[in-house]
């Protein structure tokens, strides 16, 4: 075979058990897809520790960077269930009136709509549970 760009020789064998090829002579093979994602981590982590070995700031600075990466993940994870643990709080009457007190400061709803959607929520409401309580 003849290479499309600079029309060098190469040649290159079929490989039927791995559904590949494999690069016989003249040529080199860009992308292994066999190579994956974890092997080129364990490739990077080899290489940090062995810079680690011979360089002891380079692994205090490295450790240090792990832990404020451990860290920032537990604080999300934290601020993620005290969100959860308020909002299970929550009721929907108490979410309804939030939300019609806000839109009434912002002068979008009057009294009338707020009576209103206020009704109809609470009849939705009943229906739900009368539902939930026949099953």
């Amino acid at each position: 075979m003849k290479c499309p760009r600079c029309s060098s020789q190469f040649t290159i064998k079929t490989d039927p058990e791995n559904s590949d090829y494999v690069s016989e002579w003249g040529c080199t093979r860009n992308f292994e897809k066999w190579k994956t994602e974890g092997d080129i981590r364990q490739e990077l982590q080899q290489k940090q520790d062995k810079e680690e070995e011979n360089d002891a700031m380079r692994a205090l600075e490295n450790r240090t960077r792990e832990s404020k990466i451990e860290m920032d993940i537990l604080d999300g994870l934290d601020e993620i269930r005290s969100l959860n643990a308020r909002n299970s709080k929550l009721t929907i009457d108490q979410v309804l009136n939030a939300q019609s007190k806000k839109q009434q400061d912002s002068g979008i709803l009057d009294e009338e709509e707020v009576d209103e959607t206020k009704k109809e929520f609470l009849e939705a409401k009943k229906k739900l549970e009368e539902q939930q309580s026949k099953e």
